[in-house]
């Protein structure tokens, strides 16, 4: 019994952690916001969504070729 108060403390913690760090990630965007308009994070957000998606499927090809060899 004890074991498991122990592990749902330290998930509880971990979720607190998680919950705290999403709040600062709200707050960050809120103050870019503030500065920008919102259409231009959002178009930001966009852009960097799609580089990332290009860059994971460059990364992908690669391997698919070097596995071809």
């Amino acid at each position: 019994m004890e074991i498991n108060k122990i592990v749902q403390s330290k998930e509880v913690m971990e979720q607190n952690d998680t919950i705290d760090r999403l709040q600062e990630k709200e707050s960050d965007l809120e103050r870019l916001e503030r500065h920008l308009e919102r259409e231009q994070v959002q178009l930001i957000v966009e852009r960097s969504k799609a580089l990332e998606q290009a860059e994971r499927a460059k990364k992908r090809l690669k391997r698919a070729f070097e596995m071809s060899r």
